[in-house]
This record gives structure tokens, C-alpha cells and sequence, in this order.
């Protein structure tokens, strides 16, 4: 029992490991027939039962239904919101299967003199109705000769006098005509401004030609007044023009490939600091100087090969150099 005990925790180990070996299947593998599914697992759906068919007097089945949906796919109910400041009386004709927020944009279409439906608040005995709830949630009657009676009021904070509202455009969008601005006519006389050119030159960073048509920044230049003061001052407006396209990519030649090359090997760095003990009288003297070498080098170096070269050097950063 001891030895299948080893076993089974070795078998658990091994089958461990290998279930963190990802699979790398090709583009168009299939696989084997007899390792697809037999059957399509199908998932239970409820279906309610057809409705029951009762037989009429004359020989004539009909389908015994809710009254309510049989009145709503027959035109509707009728409804009564009554609001008493101002007493006012609205009626519509809604459906059971309406949100009371529908209703509610109903009432100010249907009817001028009817607050907005974000400030109405629509009640029936006493319980305000939730705009996300369907009318026939709550108690109404389906009967035509009496219609519910629904009362409105406003959210506090509303103001609704019950005048009547202006009727909104056909589109529903008002589009206001933008203002025209003309451009003030050059001039030669005292103390006028020069228009900004017509034309310039765009910025070139729009994605939708939008800015290219925004107004360059002017420049005004007021001169000092004379000490007479009988001459004055002449402000001129000139247009600055921004040339925001992006500089083109450098490209390296095979000398700068080269010179990259000699200074990214460490060896390089191990010949320059053997040469420069000697050149000085004092190891810090040289060290100093292959500091200074190193950091005006440090531009043409990745991160990796500068942090390789101090590693194989052995120089750290000075104080007060990075």
C-alpha cells in the first residue's frame, strides 16, 4: 500500500507539470472524427403550453386570453392625468405594456400646456409611479366607460405655470445659424490694425481637417508714443505662423553604425581607463576623466549596454554625475 501511495503522488506530480506545457496546434489542424462530440448537448428551454381552446355556442373555438393584452392589442386604454396646480386634465391612450417613462414623454408630446416629462411625477392613490415599471404593474382599470385617474405633479425644483409650450421642430433639433464675423478692411489710416492673412499654413495634426482651419496666434506691436505726444502710436497685427509637422526620422549612416559599435564594447571602456592611469599622476584624476568620456557617450547607449560596460569596468556613477 506504501509503494501505490508513492505511486499515485507521483503519477498527481507528473500530470501537474505537464498540464503547464501549452499545446501549439497548426493553423488548419481538425480534429480526428472520433474525437468530436457525439451528440450536441442541447440546453432546456421552458415553453408554456398553447392557450386553452373553449368551444362558443355557435360551433366557434376562441382562445381564452388576459383581458388586459386583448385590450391593449385592440387600440389601447384610456387614461386620465389630472394635476390640480393648475387644474388641468390630460387623456391619453396607452397600452398595459407601456413604461411609465414612455408615458410620461407621451403626455409632452400629446399635449402643449403638460410639464416636461423629467420634472413630471406621476401618482395613482397616493403611490408614486417608477419610470422603469410597466403600467399594468399597478392597479388600472381596463374598462373604457371608467378610464384610471393618474395624478401629476412636479419634482421640487420644477416650475410649470400650464402655458402652453412651443411646439418643437419637425426634427426635433434646433440648429442655430452661426454668427458671420467680417474680417475688418486693411486700412493705412493712425492706429489701425492689419488683418491676419487669409491663407496660412496648417498645422497638419488633424485627423479631420479641423485644425487646419483654426486661427493663427497674432502678434501686436505697439511702438513707444513719441514725447510730443503729437504722433501716435501705430499698432501692427502680424499673423505667426506655426510649422507643427513632426521632424523627419533620422537615419544612421555606416559610420555612426560604427562608432555605436567600438563604444558599446566593454573591452573599448577597459583600454581607456588602463590608458588614462597612465596619462595621470593620481588614480582620481583619471577616473575623473573617464567619467566625463563616458557620459558624453552615454547618449549613443541603450540602458543595457551602459549599466554591461560599468559592470565589467567595475565604475560606479560619481557623485554628482549620472
Amino acid at each position: 500500500m506504501a509503494h501505490l501511495g508513492e505511486e499515485l503522488a507521483f503519477i498527481k506530480t507528473q500530470a501537474l507539470s505537464l498540464s503547464h506545457i501549452p499545446v501549439t496546434l497548426d493553423n488548419d489542424y481538425q480534429p480526428a472524427l472520433e474525437d468530436l462530440p457525439k451528440k450536441v448537448p442541447i440546453f432546456p428551454v421552458t415553453v408554456p403550453p398553447p392557450p386553452s381552446k373553449s368551444q362558443t355556442a355557435s360551433g366557434s373555438t376562441s382562445s381564452t386570453t388576459d383581458p388586459s393584452s386583448s385590450t391593449a392589442t385592440s387600440g389601447g386604454i384610456p387614461i386620465v392625468v389630472k394635476s390640480t396646480k393648475p387644474p388641468l386634465t390630460f387623456n391619453l391612450t396607452v397600452h398595459p405594456t407601456d413604461t411609465v417613462s414612455q408615458i410620461k414623454l407621451q403626455l409632452e408630446k400629446d399635449h402643449l400646456r403638460a410639464p416636461t416629462a423629467d420634472s413630471q411625477r406621476l401618482l395613482i392613490k397616493g403611490k408614486v409611479l417608477a419610470d422603469n415599471k410597466l403600467l399594468k404593474e399597478y392597479p388600472i382599470s381596463t374598462d373604457s366607460s371608467s378610464p384610471t385617474t393618474i395624478t401629476l405633479m412636479t419634482k421640487p425644483g420644477s416650475t410649470w405655470t400650464g402655458e402652453e409650450r412651443a411646439a418643437p421642430s419637425p426634427g426635433g433639433v434646433v440648429i442655430a445659424e452661426p454668427e458671420s464675423f467680417a474680417a475688418p478692411s486693411p486700412s493705412t489710416a493712425t492706429g489701425a490694425k492689419l488683418p491676419p492673412p487669409t491663407s496660412a499654413k496648417g498645422h497638419g495634426r488633424s485627423l479631420s481637417g479641423a485644425a487646419d482651419t483654426m486661427p493663427l496666434p497674432s502678434l501686436t506691436l505697439s511702438p513707444t508714443p513719441s514725447t510730443d505726444g503729437q504722433t501716435p502710436g501705430v499698432d501692427l497685427a502680424l499673423a505667426v505662423e506655426l510649422d507643427m509637422q513632426p521632424d523627419p526620422p533620422r537615419q544612421s549612416t555606416p559610420t555612426q553604425d560604427a562608432y555605436t559599435a567600438v563604444i558599446a564594447d566593454p573591452e573599448f571602456w577597459g583600454k581607456l581607463q588602463k590608458f588614462l592611469l597612465n596619462e595621470f599622476k593620481t588614480e582620481g584624476d583619471a577616473d575623473k576623466a573617464w567619467e566625463q568620456f563616458f557620459l558624453v557617450s552615454k547618449s549613443s547607449l541603450t540602458a543595457h549596454q551602459i549599466a554591461k560596460i560599468r559592470d565589467v569596468t567595475g565604475k560606479s556613477a560619481m557623485a554628482g554625475l549620472s
